[in-house]
């Protein structure tokens, strides 16, 4: 039994066209404590431009993501956090 993957079918586009058509900003963020240890990074895809290089500030973050939205780009958005919500 032969199993095609959909890469391989006639009407299919490489991955990098399909990736110019979707463009995509990841932010990942680090929740030590909000207060003294975060962090955050991005990048806009499919370039993997840096998005203003993170930083160490929540409301960096939320502005970013707040201007990908904005202007119709995709956001996708990751936590890294404690297992215990600080308190």
């Amino acid at each position: 039994m032969q199993v095609s993957c959909w890469a391989t079918t006639p009407w299919s586009h490489s991955r990098e066209a399909d990736d110019a058509l979707m463009e995509t900003r990841v932010i990942a963020v680090d929740v030590g404590s909000v207060l003294t240890n975060f962090a955050w990074a991005g990048l806009d895809l499919p370039g993997r431009r840096l998005v203003s290089g993170g930083g160490a500030r929540p409301d960096e973050a939320a502005v970013s993501v707040l201007a990908a939205l904005t202007s119709g780009i995709r956001v996708a958005l990751g936590f890294e956090a404690p297992p215990g919500s600080p308190g």
